[in-house]
């Protein structure tokens, strides 16, 4: 009886660890395209000035 529960416990323990990475991973991701957004925008205009449009 016993080790079902410590069984069970160590599945929940796992899959809230694995939605956690996926979680953090995702934010990571998002961040990563917000500054590379922001990166484009800041470049978009003096890019555009440069070719003359």
């Amino acid at each position: 009886m016993g080790a079902r529960i410590i069984k069970s416990f160590s599945t929940i323990a796992g899959l809230l660890t694995v939605g956690g990475v996926a979680i953090t991973v995702v934010l990571i991701a998002l961040t990563m395209l917000g500054g590379l957004l922001r990166f484009v925008m800041w470049l978009w205009d003096p890019l555009m000035r440069l070719l003359g449009l």
